[in-house]
């Protein structure tokens, strides 16, 4: 397509065209013709008094070529602005030269929208993408790395592996409750005998149901400091009935 010609098409429609524009092209490619079809409709038609008209059919630009499927539709663009394409590509410069990034945006075979970014020779190119906010309402799939450089918010999390350098967790009731005087502290003797029946802690899922359901990270934390916060007064009060047998002993002994 003669890009002239489309500049001038278009400036045309700003000055009230009146009409609608229309160009065959035809390229020939090994004795193959493909008739190309450039359509400019302005958004109104203005007669010699100045009354306007709504402009029918809907589209601004159409490109169209009879070689395509989809109704044999190229590219459009609605009064309103919106564009439809069957597939859009950003290249800098201007030029297909293949040491030359482009951006790419199309509808693959199983009707999923890819986007890509490449630079020479098909290589993958970064991109930046700049938001005050994104909001994903569906699932999100990283077939490679996933790397955040500042803070990470997540409220779920379904993957194998996860490797970071720290992880806050919210932990709204800490095990301190263990510390209270009213706490119900089972006796070793009592764990020994939940432990041989149940073979898993008081309180803690078994393995089984780990397996089955997993485990929460803050639910699990509290679980392990609730079991070393009560290991800590077994210890205590181990220390002290070991404190009370060494001073009988010294008395025994003179």
């Amino acid at each position: 397509m003669n890009l002239k010609f489309l500049s001038a098409a278009i400036i045309a429609a700003s000055f009230s065209f009146n009409a609608l524009a229309q160009t065959n092209l035809t390229e020939n490619n090994k004795g193959v013709s493909n008739a190309h079809t450039f359509y400019l409709t302005p958004h109104y038609t203005q007669d010699k008094s100045g009354n306007k008209t709504q402009q029918s059919p809907n589209y601004f630009i159409r490109c169209t070529n009879s070689m395509v499927g989809g109704y044999n539709q190229m590219f459009e663009v609605t009064q309103e602005g919106a564009v439809s394409a069957t597939s859009l590509r950003l290249v800098k410069g201007g030029s297909n030269h293949p040491y030359n990034p482009t951006f790419s945006t199309k509808w693959n075979n199983n009707g999923e929208l890819e986007l890509s970014t490449l630079s020479y020779m098909g290589s993958y190119k970064n991109a930046i993408v700049n938001f005050g906010k994104l909001t994903i309402n569906n699932e999100v799939i990283v077939n490679g790395k996933l790397s955040c450089k500042d803070e990470l918010n997540v409220t779920e999390v379904n993957t194998k592996n996860i490797r970071t350098q720290d992880i806050t967790v919210d932990m709204n009731n800490a095990a301190d409750y263990v510390f209270e005087d009213n706490y119900d502290l089972k006796s070793l003797s009592e764990v020994e005998s939940y432990v041989k029946k149940n073979k898993h802690l008081p309180g803690v899922p078994s393995a089984s149901e780990m397996a089955q359901n997993g485990m929460s990270v803050a639910e699990m934390s509290n679980l392990l400091l609730e079991k070393v916060e009560e290991l800590t007064l077994h210890m205590i009060e181990l220390q002290k009935e070991n404190q009370a047998l060494k001073a009988k002993m010294e008395l025994l002994e003179k």
